[in-house]
């Protein structure tokens, strides 16, 4: 009989959603993001998250842009560049469509 292996990144995110690990905590790394996002800040990367998620599902962006403009952010965050951070939550929509 064969078994499956647990993935470890499953059972952080279980833990994660759980908030027996701190929300800022990198699952990929186990360390904390460097950044810490404002309020403000997490509204407008909700608002960012949320249109890039909108732009896809109308076609007006391709998944690869998607991904790019995503992971873009998240590098940001964690090198804690608040110049870059505030650019893409800001203009973030704009410069997926254009780019």
């Amino acid at each position: 009989m064969l078994r499956r292996r647990r993935n470890p990144r499953i059972s952080l995110i279980s833990l994660k959603l759980k908030n027996t690990i701190h929300p800022n905590h990198n699952l990929k790394m186990g360390l904390k993001m460097a950044y810490i996002l404002s309020m403000s800040e997490q509204v407008k990367l909700k608002a960012f998250l949320a249109a890039v998620l909108d732009d896809y599902k109308l076609g007006a962006i391709s998944q690869q842009q998607a991904v790019s403009g995503i992971t873009s952010l998240v590098d940001a965050l964690e090198i804690s560049d608040s110049g870059k951070i505030s650019q893409m939550l800001s203009e973030g929509r704009k410069l997926l469509r254009t780019g």
